[in-house]
């Protein structure tokens, strides 16, 4: 269970059993109390179980590379955070974050701190974690990797939320899109045939530059987005990183390439791609120090008000 630093966590069900089978998603409710001197009210961590999440999908009926169906491709949950002091509008902002291999929701938000990283962003956003190949070693992620799959499961997500009065209009707004090393698959199929792509802002890559680098380059060329990637030795990226500089030099892309120990808000501000080299350790790099945060604090979504 996550449990934010300062505060304690109350769990409870919100619907009885009945009710939920009733209308067909079950899900958890995590009231998440959080110090924050101008902070009036908790932020809400739904965890639902919806028709359009990653899985279960046919692809992995009979499981992977020696591993079962069971356990690892059979949980539907896609964890949503409404953070406190969220301000309904006509259209909602979203940041999704797709995890990597021997990794799963309950890990990322523990291991990873993404709900204190993404509150002290303070952005006027709704944060999604989809559970994909669950404590695995594949990339798979299985109906977002169909045609139309990533704007199905923000339809539902955003269905679910306005049944539970979070927002008043299920309208899309600005997107932001982030993985960690083998989440970098589904990132690039969202950008090719998701079904919103226009409306994705923001591409963040944490040591995730393993391919798929013509399917960013096409999308940095084609829309008005931004690509922040953060790298390490190591960790098996740095051909795909210098594949990648190589083709921003080759092609005279404006890029900025920077050590994170040199790294400035400004930069991260004024330049529309950034490759980040950092001494960090593969998993250390998302979280230690807090560059989800700073990346999330340089987007184009609106800040909270409180």
């Amino acid at each position: 269970m996550y449990r934010p630093s300062g505060g304690n966590v109350i769990v409870f069900h919100l619907l009885s059993p009945k009710r939920l089978s009733l209308i067909g998603i079950t899900f958890l409710l995590i009231t998440s109390f959080v110090t924050t001197p101008a902070q009036t009210e908790p932020g809400r961590l739904y965890k639902f179980h919806l028709q359009n999440a990653p899985f279960p999908d046919e692809g992995r009926i009979n499981g992977y590379n020696g591993l079962p169906y069971s356990g690892h491709y059979d949980d539907n949950t896609v964890a949503v955070y409404v953070p406190p002091g969220y301000k309904v509008n006509q259209s909602v902002d979203f940041v999704f974050y797709f995890h990597g291999w021997y990794n799963n929701v309950d890990g990322v938000l523990r291991d990873f701190k993404m709900l204190e990283q993404f509150l002290e962003a303070r952005k006027n956003a709704i944060l999604v974690i989809p559970e994909g190949p669950k404590n695995a070693a594949d990339s798979y992620y299985g109906k977002l990797e169909k045609e139309n799959g990533f704007l199905n499961l923000l339809e539902e997500i955003m269905d679910s939320l306005k049944g539970r009065k979070e927002i008043e209009e299920t309208i899309p707004g600005k997107i932001v899109i982030a993985c960690h090393s083998g989440g970098v698959r589904v990132l690039s199929k969202i950008l090719l045939f998701g079904g919103i792509t226009h409306q994705i802002r923001d591409v963040y890559l944490f040591d995730a530059t393993y391919g798929y680098i013509d399917e960013y380059l096409d999308w940095l060329m084609t829309f008005e987005g931004k690509l922040i990637s953060i790298w390490t030795e190591g960790s098996g990226t740095r051909e795909g990183t210098m594949r990648m500089l190589q083709r921003l030099e080759t092609g005279n892309i404006p890029h900025l390439n920077i050590e994170e120990a040199a790294l400035q808000k400004d930069d991260l501000i004024y330049n529309r791609i950034i490759v980040i080299k950092t001494p960090l350790a593969h998993s250390d790099l998302v979280f230690l120090t807090g560059n989800f945060t700073k990346f999330l604090k340089t987007s184009m979504l609106d800040l909270l008000e409180f």
